[in-house]
């Protein structure tokens, strides 16, 4: 979802058109395939997150980039993104957007996380299956 977010954005779509009320920007890019895919990957990253803190993993970077208040943020932000919102531009939405970090924490989450995950994977050449791989349970 991060790719294709950053390729939609690139596309300039959202961007208004000569003659477009700038009024309409926000709606435009919210509706448009820039909002959609920023609300996946907002989404699905919450929920690494918040699976990374139940099953105890630990690293100093992605650990430090967790403890920001913006995590507390990007939850709403994906409870947002994934239930029924009466209100178009919700408050969720709007909280997340508005810190003025929030985009390059993102970011730079997503990339630590991947990096955790590659050099996971690449210690077991071939993990049993997931399951397995990530019971942090006593019995383990």
């Amino acid at each position: 979802m991060k790719r294709d977010f950053e390729n939609a954005l690139l596309s300039g779509k959202h961007l208004p058109t000569e003659g477009e009320s700038p009024l309409l920007w926000p709606v435009k890019y919210m509706s448009g395939e820039v909002g959609m895919y920023m609300s996946y990957w907002y989404g699905g990253l919450y929920v690494v997150c918040e699976g990374w803190q139940e099953l105890g993993l630990s690293d100093p970077k992605v650990d430090a980039l967790l403890a920001s208040p913006n995590l507390d943020l990007l939850k709403r932000y994906r409870n947002g993104a994934f239930h029924f919102q009466r209100g178009y531009f919700d408050a969720r939405f709007m909280e997340f957007q508005a810190e003025q970090k929030s985009a390059g924490w993102v970011h730079d989450v997503s990339e630590a996380l991947g990096h955790w995950f590659l050099e996971w994977l690449q210690e077991r050449k071939t993990p049993s299956t997931p399951s397995e791989s990530f019971d942090h349970s006593p019995e383990a």
